[in-house]
């Protein structure tokens, strides 16, 4: 049986009742036609979708609020209300845990309190102005002068003296630390000191011995070439 492609058939009349195509005087039944007609969808019943349908598949990276933390939106659809927390109030609640660890929380949690507007102050005149580093230990809110993070009084009326001894101690023992360290700067100069007058006296020693080995030597060979000539007489 000859196979002749759709593009080569032509037309040669309508037959009532049949709904195929007349090539050369036969017609073609439908089962013929699906035979040499391409198919409708050239991918298979089995094989995947190019595009993937949101309702029946998930991503394969899960969708993260970097607002609240939640999984299953993004942050400009947000609707945690404690994420607005810190945008409407920033840096005024600060969790009791976090007073000397010098960590400032801008959501809401079971220990956190207000703050009050000058309770650092103090703390700050203690802490040396140059040491950076050492100021950065304390809750504080360098964009907030004004209202420093800080609330003792109003948590423990008690807090205020136990942060100023500590303080105290600490500038005490950096101090200490401090002079410690010149004195055993000190001590290594003076030690570096000696040793270079004690290298400085032995090369001293050592190039005198070198003289008089010299003139020693000298004199030798002055007395060797004397008695040559007295024996060559």
């Amino acid at each position: 049986m000859n196979v002749t492609h759709p593009m080569e058939t032509h037309d040669t009349g309508v037959v009532d009742g049949d709904t195929g195509f007349v090539v050369g005087g036969d017609y073609l039944d439908e089962d013929f036609n699906r035979r040499i007609l391409p198919p409708k969808n050239p991918r298979g019943a089995r094989r995947p979708r190019k595009r993937r349908v949101e309702s029946q598949t998930q991503a394969l990276k899960p969708r993260r609020c970097s607002k609240c933390g939640d999984l299953g939106h993004y942050k400009n659809t947000c609707r945690n209300p404690r994420a607005d927390f810190d945008a409407d109030y920033p840096g005024d609640v600060v969790p009791v845990e976090d007073l000397f660890r010098g960590h400032v929380d801008g959501v809401p949690s079971e220990s956190a309190v207000a703050v009050g507007p000058n309770v650092f102050r103090c703390l700050e005149a203690k802490i040396v102005e140059h040491h950076d580093s050492y100021r950065r230990r304390y809750a504080c809110c360098p964009k907030q002068d004004d209202y420093v993070c800080g609330y003792f009084e109003e948590v423990d009326p008690q807090y205020p003296n136990r942060a100023m001894e500590v303080i105290d101690d600490l500038v005490a023992k950096m101090r200490e630390a401090h002079d410690v360290l010149l004195e055993e700067r000190n001590n290594q100069y003076w030690m570096e000191g000696e040793d270079r007058a004690v290298e400085d006296g032995m090369r001293a020693e050592l190039d005198e011995l070198k003289g008089i080995v010299g003139v020693a030597f000298a004199a030798i060979v002055v007395l060797v070439a004397a008695l040559l000539v007295m024996w060559s007489f």
